[in-house]
């Protein structure tokens, strides 16, 4: 039976319950707030960014920054241009004030009797079926690509020079099947291209904007390219009419994807399959170096194109369509961390992106159908020693 002396116990016993009632909960409570992005359903996550875009745009002085744009574009234009004068350049894309990339300065060639390639190639087909290979295939065997994944046309003069950099990480089964595809669709668009594959070194998060970043100014330093195009290793295109040439403008080709049925997520998506000329992207400062883990660096890539002045381009969905690989879905990383760092890109992305981008070239090697790019692009702020 209950006695009086045994009431302080009783007080102190219940009080200790009282106090790891309420640390749990805040705990809960705590947790909750940090993982919240998880608990979102797609619409709602659709809503926030659609609120973030008019809560950075929708103020944003337009008129001043795309004069701005048009300057840099300018200047870095006439700096090309002399720079291909003084080496004799076999031919150069220049956009002119209609955004036309095809007008080429002449110059002069081994070939005087070459002409420019056709401004619609001849031989497309239209929609293609996606050809699936094993690892095994010996695709050099049967595509005419030089060591390093570099082709050109032998009968005229491509009007683009386009470098395609693919970042990667242990998907080589699905990088097989993406050249596989890729490269003949290429080859029927008359382009003179480069195949980059950029690869992270080491089993840290991915870092997808470091890499392509990294690839980026690597590039530079040993070709000569009008524009790149950014393309994810599981899309694999549907129709060879969604042309791969150097746009006038930032443009998303990765349209319309089965996964998505055929039909564009939001109206800020530019990942997957992005085209951008190589002024361009050093005038939005390329890709963020902020991002770890799946999800959201493609988004801050849009503020940074509007912001800029420029515009976001898209083909027709009739033939802007892609096959998604099936694979693993990697874990995305907290949404209240993508939010907080999508919110601060008007203020950030020109200092946070291709002028400072963290990394070291572990090797470099020509393959037969692409240039692998092993690059160590550091690791996430909470593992630095």
């Amino acid at each position: 039976m209950f006695q009086k002396k045994d009431l302080p116990s009783v007080l102190f016993l219940a009080l200790l319950i009282f106090i790891i009632v309420l640390t749990l909960c805040q705990i809960l409570v705590v947790h909750r707030h940090d993982q919240r992005g998880y608990h979102l359903s797609k619409n709602q996550q659709l809503a926030q960014r659609k609120k973030m875009y008019h809560e950075m745009i929708g103020n944003y002085n337009f008129k001043k920054y795309k004069n701005i744009a048009k300057i840099e574009v300018f200047r870095r234009r006439i700096k090309s241009v002399i720079i291909m004068l003084s080496e004799q350049n076999n031919g150069m894309n220049i956009a002119n004030d209609n955004g036309d990339v095809s007008a080429v300065i002449p110059t002069v060639r081994e070939d005087d009797s070459m002409t420019l390639c056709d401004r619609v190639p001849p031989k497309l087909v239209g929609e293609i079926s996606v050809q699936t290979c094993d690892t095994a295939c010996r695709l050099e065997s049967r595509l005419a690509v030089e060591s390093g994944g570099y082709w050109k046309p032998a009968t005229c003069i491509s009007r683009h020079r386009v470098l395609i950099v693919i970042p990667f990480r242990d998907r080589w089964r699905h990088l097989t099947i993406l050249l596989h595809n890729l490269v003949g669709m290429l080859q029927r668009q008359q382009l003179e291209f480069r195949i980059l594959v950029a690869e992270q070194f080491g089993n840290a998060t991915f870092n997808k904007g470091r890499l392509m970043n990294a690839a980026f100014l690597e590039a530079k330093k040993r070709f000569r390219f009008h524009c790149v195009i950014f393309h994810d290793v599981d899309l694999v295109p549907e129709n060879d009419r969604n042309l791969y040439s150097c746009p006038w403008q930032p443009t998303h080709l990765s349209v319309a994807v089965d996964e998505m049925h055929y039909r564009l997520k939001y109206e800020l998506l530019v990942g997957g399959v992005l085209a951008i000329t190589s002024e361009h992207f050093q005038l939005v400062n390329g890709y963020s170096n902020e991002y770890w883990g799946w999800g959201a660096e493609d988004d801050d890539m849009a503020y940074r194109i509007l912001l800029s002045g420029l515009r976001i381009m898209r083909p027709s969905a009739v033939v802007a369509r892609y096959r998604m690989l099936r694979h693993e879905k990697r874990e995305p990383s907290a949404w209240s961390s993508r939010t907080r760092l999508l919110k601060s890109v008007n203020k950030r992305f020109q200092m946070d992106g291709l002028i400072n981008v963290p990394y070291r070239l572990v090797f470099s090697k020509d393959k037969p159908l692409f240039m692998h790019m092993m690059v160590d692009v550091g690791l996430p702020k909470e593992h630095d020693s």
